[in-house]
């Protein structure tokens, strides 16, 4: 798509959102990787940041990937619209970023008041002890903070109002 930016199939395609949404895709995958950051390999302190860090680089993700396929929707959609009432307007990316940003924000607002009031922090439950000795047997590193569940609701909630919102904003622009 780069390579070809300039020419009239990929120009028509939207490359800007294209990229928005590989860019989306490569953060929720690298959130994976973040993840796999325990207190085994790194000092407890880089676990607790990696815990930190999934779910503002996952929400990141979500939202440019995402909010990008909505953006390039609305776009469709607007064009769709012109073209029914025979309207002539330049649509440009920067008129649909704003959904982008907005969308944006929300994630951030949550995980901002998340950071400040409940910050994750990465712990080791142990779940068996040897009784002979008392040391521990098996344990499990987690991430772990007093409202982490509200928050992660929270999240969870905006996500699937944006995928709802999303798949009606598609149908109406089939409609069009």
């Amino acid at each position: 798509t780069f390579v070809y930016r300039n020419t009239p199939y990929i120009k028509l395609s939207q490359p800007s959102f294209i990229f928005l949404v590989c860019l989306g895709c490569s953060l929720s995958l690298l959130a994976n990787f973040i993840s796999a950051v325990t207190d085994e390999d790194y000092p407890i302190e880089t676990a607790t940041k990696a815990c930190q860090a999934f779910w503002v680089v996952y929400c990141a993700g979500f939202v440019l990937s995402y909010a990008g396929l909505i953006a390039k929707a609305i776009r469709t959609f607007e064009i769709l619209r012109m073209a029914s009432t025979m309207q002539k307007k330049k649509l440009v990316f920067f008129d649909f970023f704003k959904y982008i940003l907005m969308l944006g924000i929300v994630d951030g607002i949550i995980l901002i008041v998340w950071q400040i009031s409940s910050p994750l922090e990465f712990v080791r439950v142990v779940r068996i002890y040897d009784e002979s000795s008392g040391s521990p047997v098996d344990s499990i590193g987690k991430c772990s903070s007093e409202h982490m569940k509200i928050f992660i609701g929270l999240l969870l909630t905006v996500h699937i109002i944006l995928l709802i919102a999303g798949n009606g904003i598609v149908y109406f622009t089939r409609k069009a």
